[in-house]
């Protein structure tokens, strides 16, 4: 990983910041107080080849700090004792770069590569999912490279210990590692070559860390810091190298450098923590000791001498489509300070620094950004102290060319007229107040911060111990400031004068282009010297791809090498019981309120959240701004700047942000709202509240000034926009990606996504003449709602015991002040955002490398499959993507991830080279996961892995919040917790087919980057960019105010239904008849294919010289004899329904409830295989294998042992039957029609097909006479005509083809009154209107003729619908649609009406697949045969019985057919579903002669507001669900 300190210095200075992060948030991580007595050494004493030279307790920071030396190499280290149990290690080099061709940053990836110890491959990521700990990385900054980890584990920190120090002391640094992290040329995709006949031999350059840079450059923030760097301080080469000078390295130049500056002689070790120091030195001892001293480039390096006057350079860079194109200039002055090694002086400086800077009453702000010469801060405005010689820079961005010069003038003019006025006291006391709070501030990763705030100083001849010293500096700084103008004698010291260097970046459009030009001209010298070498282009080229493939195979052999000689820890070293923080709950008045007492130095945590329910996306988008503007824009009493003061003054700060969470119980309810934040001395609690009131209530949002204040907002944040994409590609895509698939992904995605990224600069660029008036209206109206004292807010406090009286009285003082409650306005929002988030989109941007994700919706927290989910995520990452996508594909990173809280899984690569390779692989790895055949030790390090985080350790400030930001209390994560330990094999091999195979429909791709052939509309991709203005040419993620919208036209599906199920009318129909002639017709029609299947299968089997035999009847079976029969099963349940339940209800008697299931708990069941001549009862273990029911046609074979029984040793049951194609029938009935006779040829053209469409298939509408039942339907109705969404996606919508209704559309229970009833009411003659409520067909009528103008309407009737009860249920009589029966076809009618209402079951062809389709009762029925709720399984197995209604007429009622079994399937479907199932589910099965079956459980629309989506190109089915909000239960 790339790092360079001044990067994060620059950062100080941004607008709004309230301190220095490099003078306060690096210091703010405490612990208990250390004791000495751990450590029995003195000053002088050797210790394992070290000698102790110096110590240092410091009490304000609870560490004693000690300083050694290795005595045979002079190896440095230091270590810091402290009561803390997250222990720090870091191992690091002085790595002055020679060149800029990246050979630190390159060599810190190879030395990760492979050790004399352990001598695989990536031995440091093979460590990762081997570990426990909480971080490992490592870093090149400018002049060091540093390879620091922490763990609370003590054999975590001992193996992790071993590997660092062998791969960075003893690497392998073998060649095509170098070639693999560094740079390469060869072929854009060689995995290509060997897999498929469509090569790609196109030669590029490649390489993990060039790609990286590459991303890094397309920062334009990160170019502008770097070639300020460049020119002043040339003696610091580009440490992370630049790409057209990376290509200049060569493997020996790697060796070199290594073999150089990765010596014990150039090394400084540090260890922080509580495990003892002389166990740390004994092993570092052991692996120093074999080094001899050495000489290395130790020189401390200084920029350039500014002493002779101003130095004006310009350079060129890319422009920003996100800013005015005449605001493209950035610049900046900057100065050189003293010696950062004193520690006193620095600190001042940093003081200083803040003081001129920060927030937006600092004089530089006013003087810079709030005069209008530019939005925002350059990347190196602030105090860097990361060298030997301080530097400080001013500068802006998103600068006109002709206030360039104006910038310079307006700091020097600044800084004078400071000169002359000095500093305010109480400015210094607030940044010294949270430099108090910051000491007493505990987090869990203080020991890193510790490294990271001491390593810059350290290489640079800072002294580490006095960089400890905290109260020794602030105190002499105290003294200072006593004396009279100490911090003025330092600024006219430092910064009145023109010893400065002006630097300039101006925009060039051509630059992106130039930048390929040189790659190209670069790469082709390249090849051009290769071609001499070789004596042809040919055989260069040849030498290249074989190169290439040398490497793949190397890669390809990584993933099963033997890693026994890895360290690891074990999953028994987690422990099961989770480390409870109790916290309880209260109300201060009507308020709930959580408490968390515990140790906190004396400080108060303070948290709230108001929910907001209803919120208009409009009104949403801008949340973020007003966050901003509320601390920006002051009160009508007080300046920003006063209230900042205060702010410094009374707290560690205080925040106001936007909240969402998904609920742990539904992945599609979220809930959302403002968030409240803040800490501060408990002696300051009244305080914080006071501030945190009035910057909600008192913010004054009237006036030009206000509305001058929220341009400058919205500019600096656009300003800044296109480099925060560039670092964070991945995230933008990922959120995306998730923004079509839940609630809380389009939360995420308008709050923090491209979306909010489009919609900040579209408002930062309209013209001043057009005001930004509405908007001001919106943030007022926003500021009326934001936090109110009602039901939905809500608080958490977390302090001392001692403190809580003091928090409850100011509580209630704090919630006097909100209002009771506030009406969230409705905003017409139709035309203000697209809502439309497609399949696939891709994102122009101006970047060398891309970004990639996809998601799929997947389970909430609290399903059981969430657990094994998250080990997926992790075992793709570890096993499989790292691989495929870093190692071989080049990305700089790639993984999985499954969020347990928002259910959602997702692939994600990062800086990527080569984006549609990597989305093959993320499209293969569902079905990678499912065959891989996974070991013990895969599933342990992926539940290391997820561990890392679960028990990371946690800030105090941070305890309790999981339960009061999503509502996942202890017991929860505790049942999570055991669950992530119990997930087995199967588990994840389960959930990566239902999950990443069947459910990979429902994924949604966004890509980021720049144009490619492959990201074209053509080939299913939708291309969108971000654009500066409203309403410009090119489509963005806004729609415009005034645009004329299409008229989008619905192509109906063709529909050719069959009449299988359709019943003689009146008198030809009779009920007179035996239904057991049902079951011989089924035996006699399905008993020859099983039996021809039977004998291929068994015709030369036998048992110990005895052939198999068959046998035409059960009753010819003989004892002993091995033999073969066909018949129909029976099956003997006690608990079946039998006559005597008929009778009682005939006469009155109550009846037993009706059992779920017909299994007998004490194993009474018995299994018959019958024909016309007798019953054979059946045993055996197959039959435990193999789900059978009554009526399925099965052939078995065995003996028949001594009881009488035949004995199964196998069975066959008569599978998919033939399977017609697509088209085939309506092709077959057009060549009929026609006079042919014959069907047309593959080669005759056929008629003209419509595109495809989707068919949308809902059940269980449950349509009953309570009005509020409608809300939910009526948003399905709104869904289906387009009205309930964005103009852009109604082109979605308009391809649903057809709506399939299966079966329940009326509620159960409310057609007709109940036998009880009748029985109570007294006895009426003639029509009784009380025993028919007509509202429910009514309405079913209004729904339909709603919608049938706009699309044509399957009707199948269900259980609970005005129909026949027995099967096949007949049409739902079009008398009771008296609005829609106008749509049916016409008596006589061949031609099927746009509405029809069909049986149930019902069979048919649209666009021409074949659909068998049935409401559920015959899978219902079956569910009660069987063990458990496998529905899925039962409607494959009615398809291979061959019936679609086998336990018909045993327990299914049906009609008694006398010449056909209608129910036995003689054409396999294409697709089969069944209406009224507990949930969704899908998957598809194949059949012996290449059948594929679609099979759909499709919910009860009423329970759980979903509906499925069947695309007819590509039968992938998706899931639409709709939600009507009922507020929270108190």
């Amino acid at each position: 990983m790339l790092r360079h300190p001044g990067a994060f210095n620059s950062i100080c200075a941004r607008r709004g910041r309230t301190c220095d992060p490099t003078l306060f948030r690096r210091t703010r991580r405490l612990a208990s107080v250390a004791t000495l007595s751990n450590h029995e050494i003195r000053l002088g004493q050797p210790l394992h080849g070290f000698t102790l030279k110096r110590q240092k307790h410091v009490p304000e920071l609870q560490l004693t700090a000690y300083e050694l030396q290795h005595d045979r190499t002079g190896a440095e280290y230091l270590h810091i004792d402290r009561d803390d149990k997250n222990n720090v290690f870091s191992i690091a080099f002085k790595t002055n770069p020679p060149d800029n061709t990246g050979v630190p940053h390159i060599l810190e990836h190879t030395t990760l590569c492979g050790s004399e110890k352990y001598p695989i491959r990536d031995p440091f990521f093979k460590m990762l999912p081997r570990s426990l700990s909480n971080f490992m990385n490592a870093f090149t900054s400018s002049d060091h490279t540093s390879y620091p980890f922490a763990t609370t584990n003590r054999q975590d920190f001992s193996n992790l210990l071993s590997v660092y120090l062998d791969a960075t002391l003893n690497p392998l640094l073998k060649e095509h590692d170098f070639r693999q992290e560094g740079w390469r040329i060869g072929p854009k995709n060689p995995g290509q070559q060997q897999e498929t006949q469509d090569s790609d031999d196109t030669l590029v350059f490649k390489g993990v860390v060039y790609n990286e840079m590459k991303g890094q450059m397309s920062d334009a923030s990160y170019l502008y810091y770097i070639r300020f760097q460049d020119h002043i301080f040339p003696a610091i080469n580009n440490s992370g190298g630049d790409p057209q000078k990376m290509t200049d390295l060569n493997y020996g130049d790697l060796k070199s450098f290594h073999a150089k500056n990765y010596h014990p002689s150039n090394a400084k070790l540090f260890t922080y923590g509580n495990m003892p120091l002389a166990d740390h030195v004994a092993e570092i001892s052991r692996r120093l000791d074999r080094f001899d001293s050495s000489q290395a480039d130790r020189n401390i390096k200084v920029p350039i001498n500014l002493s002779e006057g101003p130095l004006h350079l310009t350079v060129k860079g890319p422009t920003d489509p996100l800013v005015d194109k005449e605001m493209q200039y950035k610049t900046s002055t900057s100065w050189l300070m003293g010696d950062t090694s004193d520690m006193v002086e620095s600190f001042a400086l940093r003081i200083m620094s803040s003081l001129l800077l920060d927030g937006y009453g600092s004089p530089l702000y006013r003087a810079l950004i709030e005069s209008g010469l530019g939005p925002d801060w350059s990347p190196n405005t602030g105090y860097d102290s990361g060298g030997k010689v301080g530097i400080f820079s001013v500068g802006l961005n998103g600068v006109r060319k002709e206030d360039v010069p104006k910038v310079k003038e307006a700091i020097g003019s600044s800084l004078r007229e400071i000169y002359e006025t000095g500093f305010d006291d109480s400015k210094i006391d607030g940044l010294l107040h949270q430099a108090e709070l910051a000491l007493k501030h505990k987090t869990a990763n203080f020991g890193m911060g510790i490294m990271q705030r001491l390593q810059p100083g350290w290489f640079n001849g800072s002294d580490p111990l006095d960089m400890l010293a905290w109260n020794e500096t602030i105190n002499a700084f105290k003294t200072n400031c006593a004396q009279e103008d100490y911090l003025k004698d330092l600024l006219d010291k430092y910064l009145l004068n023109e010893n400065c260097l002006t630097f300039t970046m101006e925009p060039d459009e051509n630059y992106g282009a130039s930048l390929r030009e040189e790659e190209d001209a670069r790469l082709a010298k390249e090849i051009a010297g290769m071609t001499q070498s070789f004596g042809s282009e040919t055989e260069a080229r040849a030498e290249l791809i074989n190169q290439e493939l040398q490497l793949i195979d190397v890669q390809s052999k990584a993933p099963t090498e033997d890693l026994s000689c890895l360290p690891s820890v074990h999953v028994q070293d987690v422990p099961r019981e989770l480390e409870r923080k109790p916290v309880r709950d209260s109300k201060v008045g009507d308020v709930k309120v959580q408490w968390r007492e515990a140790s906190t130095n004396g400080l108060t945590y303070f948290r709230a959240i108001n929910a907001l329910e209803g919120l208009p996306a409009d009104l949403r988008i801008l949340l973020p701004l007003f966050t901003d503007s509320l601390m920006r824009l002051g009160t009508k009493d007080k300046t920003m700047e006063q209230l900042e003061d205060l702010i410094k003054l009374k707290t560690g700060g205080i925040a106001v942000s936007y909240h969402s969470s998904t609920s742990p119980h539904d992945i599609f309810k979220a809930t959302e709202g403002l968030s409240l934040s803040g800490y501060a001395l408990d002696s300051n609690i009244l305080a914080m509240y006071e501030l945190l009131s009035t910057l909600i209530h008192e913010t004054n949002f009237e006036g030009p000034e206000a509305e001058s204040r929220v341009r400058e907002l919205l500019q600096g944040t656009a300003n800044g926009a296109l480099g925060s994409i560039a670092s964070a590609g991945h995230s933008y895509a990922r959120r995306h990606a998730e923004a079509g698939l839940t609630p809380q992904g389009l939360l995420n995605e308008q709050i923090g996504g491209l979306t909010q990224v489009q919609r900040t600069a579209s408002l930062a660029s309209r013209p001043s003449s057009e005001g930004l008036s509405d908007i001001m209206a919106k943030l007022r109206a926003i500021q009326d709602f934001a936090v109110t004292n009602s039901p939905g807010f809500r608080m958490a406090i977390t302090c001392g015991a001692e403190s809580v009286s003091r928090n409850e009285s100011a509580l209630q003082g704090f919630l006097s002040t909100l209002d009771r409650s506030s009406k969230i306005p409705a905003l017409d929002e139709s035309r203000a955002l697209d809502t439309n988030f497609g399949t696939k989109t891709f994102f122009s941007l101006p970047y060398q490398v891309y970004y990639s994700a996809l998601a799929l919706p997947t389970a909430p927290y609290t399903h059981i499959s969430s657990a094994p989910l998250q080990i997926l995520s992790q075992l793709l990452t570890h096993k499989h993507l790292h691989h495929e996508i870093r190692e071989k594909g080049g990305a700089y990173g790639g993984g999985a991830y499954s969020r347990g809280l928002s259910g959602l899984f997702g692939f994600y690569s990062y800086r990527d080279p080569n984006p549609e390779n990597t989305l093959k692989v993320i499209n293969d790895a569902g079905c990678w996961a499912r065959d891989k055949r996974w070991t013990d030790q895969d599933l342990e390090e992926a539940k290391l892995s997820v561990f890392q985080s679960v028990d990371a350790p946690e800030s105090v400030s941070d305890e309790g919040m999981t339960r009061f930001l999503s509502g996942v209390d202890e017991d929860m994560e505790q049942r999570k917790r055991e669950q992530l330990l119990d997930v087995k094999k199967e588990d994840v091999v389960e959930v990566a087919q239902k999950y990443l195979v069947e459910g990979m429909g429902r994924a949604r791709v966004a890509v980021l980057g720049e144009d490619k052939e492959l990201f074209k509309d053509s080939e299913g991709w939708e291309t969108k960019r971000l654009q500066m203005a409203e309403g410009s040419g090119a489509q963005s993620l806004l729609g415009t105010r005034d645009e004329e919208y299409p008229v989008l036209e619905r192509q109906p599906s063709y529909y050719n239904p069959l009449k299988t199920f359709t019943l003689a009318k009146g008198n030809q129909k009779h009920y007179q008849q035996q239904y057991g002639d049902m079951y011989f017709m089924r035996l006699a029609k399905i008993k020859p294919t099983v039996e021809a299947l039977a004998h291929e299968e068994w015709k030369e089997f036998e048992v110990a010289g005895e052939k198999v035999r068959r046998v035409d009847r059960v009753l010819d079976v003989r004892q002993g004899e091995l033999s073969w029969v066909a018949g129909t099963v029976y099956m003997d349940m006690p608990l079946k329904p039998n006559i005597l339940d008929d009778i009682s209800k005939d006469h009155w008697i109550s009846a037993p409830p009706p059992r779920e299931k017909y299994l007998s708990p004490t194993g009474e069941d018995q299994i018959m295989l019958e024909d016309e001549s007798g019953r054979l009862r059946l045993v055996g273990t197959p039959l435990q294998l193999t789900m059978l029911v009554t009526g399925c046609i099965i052939a078995v074979m065995g003996t028949e042992n001594a009881n009488g029984d035949f004995d199964v040793v196998d069975l066959k049951v008569p599978d998919l039957p033939h399977q017609p194609q697509r088209w085939e029938r309506d092709d077959t009935s057009a060549a009929i029609s026609n006079g042919t006779g014959s069907k047309k040829r593959k080669s005759d053209s056929g008629p003209t097909r419509p595109e495809g469409g989707k068919i949308a298939i809902v059940s269980g509408l449950g349509i009953s006479s309570d009005q509020g039942d409608t809300l939910t339907l009526d948003l399905l109705m709104e869904y289906l005509l387009g009205e309930a969404c964005a103009p852009s996606e109604q082109s979605s919508v308009s391809k649903i083809s057809r709506l399939i209704i299966a079966g329940n559309s009326i509620s159960e229970g409310t057609l007709l009154a109940t036998r009880e009833d009748e029985k109570k009411a007294s006895k009426k003659y003639g029509y009784d209107s009380t025993a028919y409520n007509p509202a429910p067909t009514a309405r079913l009528d209004d729904f339909l003729a709603t919608l049938l103008p706009s699309m044509p309407i399957t009707l199948l009737p269900g259980e609970t619908d005005p129909a026949n009860v027995s099967l096949p249920q007949q049409p739902i009589h079009t008398a009771m649609f008296p609005r829609s029966r106008n749509y049916s076809a016409q008596p006589g009618s061949v031609e099927p009406g746009w509405f029809d209402s069909v049986t149930n079951p019902w069979e048919g062809d649209v666009d021409g697949w074949r659909i068998l389709a049935n409401c559920g009762q015959p899978i219902d029925d079956v569910f009660k045969y069987v063990e458990g709720d496998e529905r899925l399984e039962m409607m494959e197995q009615l398809l291979r019985w061959r019936c679609g209604a086998p336990t018909a007429p045993d327990t299914l009622w049906c009609y008694p057919f006398q010449e056909k079994d209608p129910f036995v399937v003689e054409e396999c479907p294409h697709v089969f579903f069944v209406g009224n199932q507990p949930s969704y589910d899908t998957t598809v099965i194949e059949g012996p002669a290449a059948q594929t079956v679609r099979l759909i459980c499709v919910p009860k629309f009423r329970e759980t507001g979903e509906i499925v989506l069947l695309d007819t190109d590509t039968l992938e089915p998706e899931i639409v669900k709709f939600h009507v909000y009922e507020g929270q239960q108190s």
